[in-house]
């Protein structure tokens, strides 16, 4: 398994009060750093952050049992990590 260097997952609920710190240290990180970024965030979320332009978007149902979104949460870290 080969993980790459330099990526960072952000994962954020879909509120303003998530969305927004989120984004703002997406492009800090992007320009300071140039780390790449990838964000998990549920449908609320997708919303916002595409209106912002950011397209780079896994999503968890927040609706759904809690040990579900527990699994896909992991799979989508390993996804960002790997890929």
């Amino acid at each position: 398994m080969r993980i790459k260097k330099n990526r960072v997952i952000i994962v954020a609920g879909g509120t303003g009060g998530h969305v927004l710190p989120g984004y703002s240290l997406i492009n800090h990180l992007k320009k300071n750093k140039g780390i790449e970024t990838n964000i998990i965030t549920d449908l609320r979320g997708k919303f916002f952050f595409r209106e912002i332009g950011y397209n780079k978007i896994k999503i968890i149902n927040s609706s759904t049992i809690y040990t579900k979104n527990v699994f896909k949460l992991s799979i989508s870290i390993l996804q960002n990590l790997l890929g």
